[in-house]
């Protein structure tokens, strides 16, 4: 796996190019505020890039926490 094919990768799943992640308030949902919007579109970002085979090491943050455990990530569906 090169560079590039990651970021090609990250970009395909909604990924920023500069290798971030931010939300997009055009595919945002009626009703859903920013902050509904952002988790759903991060978890979706997640889902991706895990059906895609990687993993995500690293500082993560803390899966033990009660809001970590929504995150696919953290081994959410």
């Amino acid at each position: 796996m090169t560079e590039e094919g990651r970021r090609a990768d990250w970009i395909a799943c909604g990924g920023d190019t500069d290798g971030g992640s931010s939300m997009d308030v055009k595919r945002m949902r009626p009703g859903e505020t920013n902050e509904q919007g952002g988790h759903r579109q991060e978890y979706a970002l997640q889902r991706c890039m895990l059906q895609q085979g990687y993993r995500f090491t690293g500082y993560i943050g803390n899966c033990a926490k009660p809001y970590m455990k929504a995150a696919p990530r953290c081994g959410a569906p």
